[in-house]
């Protein structure tokens, strides 16, 4: 029998959780180490520890991360362990019979090869003199359940911190920071898909093996976003045909998910006998002067056992309830009257009883637990199907994808489905002219229960959750039991669609001026949620079917439609020359225009259905009256920007790097309309140097600075950072 801990107060339960230390990984003795728990430390080149590290066993799900102090401890752990961290190299140890592990992580040095995203442009890993860091998709995505994109890269990119308010899915309530908080009007990273500025909700949109790579601009390098850059900029690129034959892929996983750590309650006899211990200290505390057990015992508060119970009751041959003759009091020879004391000790011997409280029929059922009844098992699943290729002027690659994700309510719907569909191609009709075109759809549909959801957790349950005939019961309060708001509360929906077309021409004048090119993007964007709210009125009954209360009567339905459109321009001319095998410069200079129109509509009908029980869900069928609602609003803005990107490199060694932007919108004043952002950095690559050749052990090493304004929520924002970076080691400084 699984143990409960659970302390009762009033009408409500409290459950006490010991607090949490986050050092308890060095301090659990042997004597409550479990069989096959391990711990250990990870941590970097320097002896720093490695926060967020990947320990899995190797083949299965079993995983945790480290914590602040680079610790962990791995319960059921057998076989191979796992370490993994972005821009390390992944270990495997044997786990045999050791217990303790002390792991250190060394620097993926062929990953400063990489070509990474940047502003507007790309950039090989070892030449940048900022803090970003890119992680490819199919090292986050491929052959993951997970359908949310944005929980799928928690734990991936160090100074990414994903948070979530829920486990159920569509109702995670994700959200982003890079490195913390920057104002406390909001925090919110821009959100960059394939050169179109985006929403966090579209980008859990997204199916995940349709992307590229992510990359993150941390610091200053996020000023080439200008006025939206305060809380960082995220990059995402989706995949695009590469050349060769045809090949068509498919990923897919099917996932179970199962009960975890469940909260400690107790059954209902262990509550009970706290229940009695506390009534009776109190009781013994209230009135000093009872010294004698049997006084104290008379004098007890027996709450709701006192103000609810009856006479015993029983069907009789003609299917009628009745006085129980069966069940007699010794003491009155007449049915027995379960009040007080009587019922509660009924109750704790574990008997279930009927009686009858004037004109209602109580049932009590001490073995019924909600949690149980509400969850259990869920089964969640994701598919992608793509194909593509290339030769050597068209490339493509088109993918369709589905995943359906369920929480483990399983007495209602609560759930997320997504469809997607992409098409990526290229055409090079000439050596100086390319172009590359996107267009996608992806659409995700969320249902969740109305009511009570989260229910269950509040009461000690005595009773039954449906009566004789199914329906939801309640003598209680008569509005209380969360299953019937569950079933019979109603639903909530919403539909988000997102439509993205994208386009780029590129004119290469490198035959006339070498390293010259000349570019221009457009996009259109189109997102429409459609949400729709159904309250219904919640009916109790008592055992037999007797109406005790209601809530949310008579019901209502709202729905609301919401419409965003934009439309962004870009064009570019890029530099990119070496001198002298030496003096490596690259320049950018560009300009955008965005402009975006926002429509909302809504109305709500208060009086309830038309036709009761009938499902039918839209504003024409639910009752008009008086308390009618309609609303809408409509807005649109426009923002021009001019940018820049100028970068030097001496032989490998020596870097320097200015961005800088000038925005222009149409939100604000005419004397605040336009403002500018810039940053500045440098780079020393001391490995490079002749002087360290000798050491042989040293692949990397690199003093960077970087200094910049960048937009924010409430203004403009200074940002300043200096970093030490080392293969085999972590950022210092």
């Amino acid at each position: 029998m699984r143990k409960r801990i659970i302390f009762a107060a009033a009408l409500c339960l409290t459950v006490i959780y010991p607090a949490y230390n986050a050092n308890a990984a060095t301090e659990v003795t042997q004597e409550v180490q479990q069989a096959g728990t391990i711990r250990g430390k990870v941590v970097d080149n320097n002896g720093e520890p490695v926060i967020g590290a990947n320990v899995m066993v190797k083949g299965t799900t079993n995983g945790v991360i480290t914590d602040i102090d680079g610790n962990f401890v791995l319960n059921n752990a057998k076989g191979t362990l796992v370490i993994s961290y972005i821009g390390y190299k992944t270990v495997e140890l044997p786990i045999g019979d050791k217990t303790n592990f002390n792991v250190k992580l060394v620097e993926d040095s062929e990953l400063l090869s990489e070509v990474v995203v940047t502003g507007y442009g790309v950039a090989k890993k070892a030449s940048l003199t900022s803090a970003i860091s890119q992680v490819k998709g199919d090292d986050v995505f491929k052959n993951r359940g997970i359908a949310n994109t944005t929980l799928a890269l928690q734990g991936e990119v160090p100074g990414l911190v994903v948070t979530r308010s829920s486990t159920r899915p569509g109702s995670e309530g994700a959200a982003i920071k890079i490195r913390g908080d920057v104002s406390m009007n909001g925090n919110d990273p821009l959100i960059i898909i394939d050169g179109v500025a985006g929403s966090l909700s579209e980008l859990n949109s997204m199916d995940g093996n349709d992307i590229e790579n992510i990359s993150v601009l941390k610091d200053a390098s996020a000023a080439i976003y200008g006025a939206r850059s305060a809380s960082g900029v995220i990059l995402v690129t989706t995949k695009r045909g590469r050349k060769g034959k045809a090949q068509v892929s498919y990923s897919g996983t099917i996932s179970r998910t199962i009960d975890g750590i469940q909260a400690p309650l107790t059954n209902n006899q262990e509550w009970l006998d706290m229940f009695f211990e506390a009534q009776y200290y109190d009781t013994a505390a209230s009135n000093p002067k009872l010294t004698d057990p049997r006084e104290i015992y008379q004098n007890l508060n027996w709450w709701i056992f006192n103000s609810f119970g009856g006479q015993s009751v029983a069907k009789n041959s003609k299917g009628k309830w009745a006085p129980n003759y069966k069940d007699i009091d010794p003491d009155t020879g007449a049915p027995m009257m379960y009040k007080g004391d009587k019922l509660f000790n009924a109750l704790r011997a574990g008997r279930s009883i009927f009686a009858q409280n004037g004109n209602k029929i109580e049932s009590w059922m001490p073995s019924n637990y909600m949690l149980d009844a509400f969850y259990g098992q869920a089964t969640s699943q994701k598919h992608s199907v793509s194909i593509s290729g290339a030769d050597e002027k068209f490339a493509y690659r088109a993918s369709l994808s589905y995943s359906d994700a369920n929480s483990q309510l399983k007495v209602a719907e609560d759930g997320e489905r997504k469809y997607g569909a992409r098409l990526n191609a290229d055409y090079q009709p000439i050596d100086i002219l390319k172009f590359e075109t996107g267009m996608s759809y992806e659409k995700k549909d969320k249902r969740t229960p109305s009511t009570d959801v989260g229910g269950g957790y509040f009461d000690p349950w005595f009773w039954a959750l449906l009566n004789e005939n199914g329906d939801a019961y309640d003598t209680f309060s008569g509005n209380r039991n969360p299953y019937g708001g569950l079933l019979q509360g109603g639903q909530n929906t919403t539909s988000l669609t997102t439509f993205r077309a994208t386009g780029k021409v590129t004119l290469d004048l490198n035959k006339w001026v070498k390293g010259f090119d000349l570019s221009a993007t457009g996009a259109y964007k189109m997102v429409r949620e459609d949400y729709t709210e159904q309250i219904n009125k919640v009916q109790y009954y008592d055992w037999a079917g007797t109406e005790t209360g209601n809530k949310q009567g008579p019901g209502s339905l709202k729905e609301q439609n919401k419409k965003w459109e934009n439309v962004t321009l870009g064009a570019f001319a890029n530099y990119d020359r070496m001198f002298m095998n030496v003096h490596h410069v690259k320049a950018m200079l560009g300009m955008t225009a965005e402009q975006e129109t926002y429509k909302q509509i809504g109305a709500k009908r208060s009086m309830g259905p038309l036709y009761p029980g009938s499902d039918l869900v839209d504003l024409d069928v639910w009752i008009s009256g008086t308390n009618n609602e309609a609303y809408g609003g409509q807005n649109s803005w426009g923002f021009v920007s001019y940018l820049t990107r100028l970068n030097y490199d001496y032989a490998g060694k020596y870097l320097v790097e200015f961005l800088g932007r000038r925005d222009g919108s149409s939100k604000l004043v005419k004397e605040q309309r336009w403002k500018n952002f810039y940053s500045v950095s440098g780079g020393w690559i001391i490995s490079n140097e002749d002087f360290m050749k000798s050491f042989t052990w040293l692949s990397n090493l690199k003093l960077r600075y970087n200094y910049g304004k960048m937009g924010s929520v409430n203004g403009i924002g200074n940002y300043e950072s200096y970093a030490l970076i080392k293969t085999g080691g972590t950022v210092l400084g």
